[in-house]
């Protein structure tokens, strides 16, 4: 498959990761991360799938909106880099997750579906 087809792959499923990070979409987030997932958050802390899974079951854990900007997708093979700013509104029970945070997130292709392997995210101080 050529790039740019996996190019337009990786955006369509950024997406579908945008929409079920704020529709809470277990069943999405569960096929859209992969089972070797790591997440290193902001608060330098780093878990695997099942506590990021975890977290969206929590009705304390809230994202309200959710928009990317600086979009950067690239693609060598069956690997794409995705980075970008987010621009986050919600909370973790009482504490607020609001701001811009720099992200990065690894997608490889796995059973002819691309899948989230490894993501990072740094808070923007403004």
């Amino acid at each position: 498959m050529r790039s740019m087809d996996n190019k337009q792959r990786i955006l369509e499923a950024e997406n579908s990761l945008l929409a079920a990070i704020l529709d809470k979409n277990l069943a999405l987030l569960d096929n859209l991360f992969d089972e070797e997932y790591i997440f290193t958050s902001a608060r330098r802390e780093s878990w695997g799938k099942e506590k990021a899974l975890a977290d969206f079951r929590d009705p304390g854990f809230s994202i309200q909106e959710l928009s990317v900007s600086e979009l950067k997708v690239t693609v060598r093979h069956s690997t794409a880099i995705v980075t970008g700013i987010a621009h986050v509104e919600g909370h973790e029970g009482d504490n607020p997750v609001t701001g811009e945070y720099r992200f990065t997130r690894i997608w490889c292709m796995s059973d002819g579906d691309f899948r989230v392997v490894a993501a990072h995210t740094s808070r923007i101080d403004t």
